[in-house]
């Protein structure tokens, strides 16, 4: 490491300087032409040197000797020392007898140097975690965060992240129509005892499309809409969408749980899998030991403790349940176990990456910038700050045209264009606000200040602040904040017959069954196939083991058959980490053989726990039953019958 330090005093660059064992001096005085500042809440700070030296003491001093197996780097790092902050040398511009060197702050410069390409799955983990863990692997300080603020919330509630909505393909085949799940326009329902109205038809396909994609079973199925009906008359109820008794929306959940009252498709979902409010671990969980529709819809949304049923303190309740195994019927059509063609649409917070050769501080950078967030660097500390946190903070100055110091104030208005930021001009040592600090500008700055009617449009962020070292001028820009957002992203999914992926021609039957052909063999080749459409990072495997009376990997042939679905490198030994990849290709394998069940619940399907046309099933997921772990793959086995 070579060190330069800055002496004010003498405008000099003086430092001792360890090359190979041996001491070098670097002293600079009258060559050092230049000495520039640039400090900024939207990157890193940076210090540009102007050196005269028609004697080349530079090159003579070995300070910019390149790596000897790398001409893209110094042979060691070259670090300037500035008010006890430090900066490393990053280029260098030669310009006759005048070498310009550019030094930026050095744990911007750490995380310039580290690469490694990274993605997390979408909505897994927060941006402010992520990015402190490119912080840390780069080797420098956590960054200085603040805890979410109220404009945060209201940017998540906006974006919609979690939502699910489903949109069935456009069929002129009526018969086709009124086979395929979804509730006409037209259909002759009650909702309490009067005709069901579009609106209330909307919601209703809105909650069972979502407990379709669950593959939820009837008796949860007629417990979402028993409990649309009672809660809000599938939103029909006046104040349904305010929380005037301190709930709202179709199933009525609390403000603090859902701050958009029109996210039926969310609510829906914690309804059939429980939290965010809703209680008994969800609908779907409850119909495994429950079979009355009315006990789990008051389980779940817990008006009161089962027996006891507060819905039948509602007037004409009685009529709820037929009234919802009526909208069931309707919905499920024909036999009640096809789903319409059509796509499910997920939204979902943006994954969060480091691209393949972007380093970490680009990565950083452009995360906080999708966020309307701000990263940027103060005395080798990092930080990543929403706007809201910065404008919240204390004012450090108020100035005007009139401030003694300031000698330019200039700023820009136009119909329909929000003035977005002002220049400045102010003596440096009158100027006391850093970079992200708070200033007022007063009411002699006209539109840009602040005024009797509004104090707030006067308050501005310091964006940028520039000088000299030789002068005693500073240029300053100052911006104003910006609201947060957060950005996502949607997942879509065709959707067929059997609520899950739309299979490939002949690799199921027409209602989204597993086939016989090709035996034992075909079986259990036709489930690696769905389960690969859901997990394509996943391998499969035969597994054969010629003798094995155990399990069905003991034969592959169409009498028997067996294959192991996994993802290389993801070896989970028990409940957590789980993969929701192989959670999803588990529920598709077993709705295959028209068995429901919840994201990361336990199967273990063995034995002649079950025949399907002939053939005995196994499937084992998420259980060390079958005698190996089955945390980390799923078993598919058949065997004839």
């Amino acid at each position: 490491m070579s060190t330069v330090e800055w002496h004010r005093t003498t405008r000099a660059l003086r430092g001792d300087v360890r090359l190979d064992g041996d001491e070098i001096d670097v002293v600079v005085g009258d060559g050092l032409v230049s000495f520039d500042e640039e400090l900024s809440i939207s990157g890193a700070p940076i210090v540009r040197v102007g050196v005269l030296d028609p004697e080349r003491w530079l090159i003579e001093t070995r300070l910019l000797d390149l790596h000897s197996e790398d001409d893209e780097r110094l042979g060691r790092e070259v670090e300037l020392v500035v008010d006890g902050v430090a900066y490393w040398l990053r280029s260098v511009v030669k310009r006759r007898d005048v070498f310009e060197l550019t030094f930026e702050d050095r744990t911007a410069c750490l995380l310039r140097d580290s690469f490694g390409a990274t993605k997390t799955t979408a909505g897994a983990q927060r941006e402010r975690a992520f990015i402190a863990s490119l912080c840390e692997r780069a080797g420098v300080p956590a960054p200085e965060m603040h805890e979410p603020l109220s404009e945060e919330r209201r940017a998540r509630a906006r974006s919609a992240a979690g939502r699910t909505s489903f949109r069935a393909d456009r069929d002129r085949d009526g018969r086709v129509r009124r086979r395929a799940r979804g509730i006409a326009d037209d259909a002759r329902l009650t909702v309490k005892g009067a005709p069901i109205a579009r609106s209330q038809i909307a919601e209703a396909n809105t909650l069972l499309s979502v407990g379709a994609e669950l593959n939820a079973p009837e008796v949860a199925m007629v417990a979402i809409a028993f409990a649309g009906i009672a809660e809000s008359a599938l939103g029909a109820h006046a104040g349904t969408f305010s929380p005037a008794d301190g709930y709202y929306g179709v199933l009525q959940s609390s403000p603090k749980n859902w701050p958009d009252p029109h996210d039926t498709a969310g609510m829906a979902r914690a309804f059939m899998l429980g939290g965010r409010g809703f209680q008994g671990n969800g609908a779907i969980a409850l119909a495994r030991t429950v079979s009355d529709p009315v006990q789990i819809a008051v389980t779940v949304e817990a008006p009161s403790n089962w027996p006891d049923n507060a819905y039948a303190r509602q007037s004409g309740w009685e009529r709820y349940l037929p009234e919802a195994r009526a909208l069931v019927a309707e919905f499920g059509g024909g036999d009640g176990t096809s789903m319409p063609p059509g796509t499910v649409t997920r939204t979902v917070e943006a994954p969060l990456t480091v691209e393949r050769g972007e380093s970490y501080w680009d990565a950083a950078m452009r995360i906080a910038e999708s966020y309307r967030f701000r990263f940027f660097v103060v005395a080798n500390t990092p930080y990543y700050l929403a706007d809201q946190a910065l404008m919240q903070s204390e004012r450090l100055m108020t100035i005007g045209e009139e401030t003694p110091g300031v000698t330019l104030l200039d700023w820009e208005w136009a119909p329909r264009k929000l003035l977005r930021s002002v220049d400045l001009e102010c003596n440096v040592r009158a100027w006391q606000a850093p970079p992200g600090s708070v200033v007022v500008l007063d009411e002699t700055c006209g539109p840009a200040g602040s005024d009797e009617d509004s104090r707030q449009r006067g308050r501005w962020l310091v964006g940028d602040y520039q000088r000299s070292r030789f002068g005693d001028t500073a240029r300053i820009t100052l911006v104003k904040g910006r609201k947060p957002i957060v950005p996502t992203q949607t997942e879509t999914t065709q959707v067929g017959g059997d609520g899950g992926e739309r299979p490939e021609q002949g690799a199921v039957d027409g209602h989204g069954r597993v086939t016989t052909e090709g035996g034992a063999k075909g079986i259990v080749d036709q489930c690696a196939a769905v389960a690969l459409r859901l997990a394509p990072s996943a391998r499969v495997s035969r597994g054969y083991t010629p003798g094995d009376t155990d399990s069905d990997h003991g034969a592959d042939t169409a009498l028997q058959a067996a294959r192991d679905i996994a993802i290389r490198g993801r070896n989970p030994t028990g409940p957590t980490p789980q993969i929701p990849e192989l959670n999803r290709a588990a529920i598709a394998v077993a709705a295959l053989f028209g068995r429901t069940y919840a994201e990361g619940q336990q199967i273990h399907i063995e034995g002649d726990a079950f025949n399907y046309r002939g053939y005995r099933i196994q499937i084992f997921w998420r259980t060390y039953v079958g005698g190996s772990n089955h945390y980390n793959h799923i078993h598919v086995g058949a065997k004839k019958a």
